[in-house]
């Protein structure tokens, strides 16, 4: 049993790396983002639903597995919450379409990339979710947002019954959060994505790596799984 024990405590400092960087990324740029919300007056549903996914994974997603279970299995019924919920926020996210109609924008302009951009970008809207998460305002950002959203939804679906299967959901997740900016602004500009894009997401990702590791660690074996994702002592497997 003493070989499991390694294990664990990788999975735990590696949660502490994602929540010490997270917390890094939150105070130098998340904060200065809510901060101008609020002064802008710009805390429309696309804008706060960002801002929540940013808290979340950045913060509340690593701090579980370093705390203690409070109640029985809080680890794990947080978790799956929070990733569903990390699901329906970046749904919510497109709902900047809506917007766009209200303002008297046709089914015609939807289809426009110089019409979308300026709507997304004038200042009494501010939308930022496509720009930060995918580098690109284009239509396609919302048929990425949509997949995005349904593979954390599966993730939620599945995190408390196969471990297997969640190792791949989590890696599926941070290559497509990395890759598909990377690939669709070398096929349309010919170039890696933008600094902006770079700077808003470095360091995020980085912390969402960690805790990435850490979760594809704790699914190596039951044994650690249990003890590091559901916080029960091994004796449970059974009932796992």
């Amino acid at each position: 049993m003493r070989h499991q024990y390694p294990k664990q405590f990788y999975v735990t400092g590696l949660m502490i790396l994602s929540v010490v960087l997270g917390a890094g990324f939150f105070i130098d740029n998340h904060l200065d983002f809510i901060i101008a919300a609020f002064e802008t007056a710009k805390f429309n549903v696309p804008n706060v639903s960002y801002a929540f996914i940013r808290t979340i994974t950045c913060l509340l997603l690593p701090t579980i597995f370093i705390a203690p279970s409070l109640f029985p299995y809080s680890r794990i019924r947080i978790s799956k919450w929070c990733f569903i919920s990390l699901g329906i926020l970046h749904l919510l996210t497109t709902t900047w379409i809506i917007y766009f109609f209200a303002s008297g924008y046709t089914i015609t302009n939807l289809f426009s990339s110089i019409e979308i951009t300026f709507f997304q970008q004038d200042i009494t809207n501010a939308f930022v979710s496509a720009q930060v998460f995918w580098d690109t305002y284009d239509l396609i950002s919302v048929v990425f947002t949509v997949i995005l959203s349904i593979m954390y939804i599966l993730l939620g679906i599945f995190f408390d019954d196969n471990r297997k299967i969640v190792r791949w959901l989590v890696l599926s997740i941070l290559a497509f959060r990395v890759l598909t900016p990377i690939v669709y602004s070398l096929i349309v500009n010919q170039t890696l994505c933008s600094s902006f894009w770079f700077t808003n997401n470095l360091i995020e990702l980085l912390s969402y790596t960690a805790f990435i590791v850490g979760i594809c660690i704790a699914s190596i074996d039951d044994e650690t799984w249990i003890k590091a994702i559901w916080d029960e002592e091994t004796h449970n497997e059974e009932e796992f």
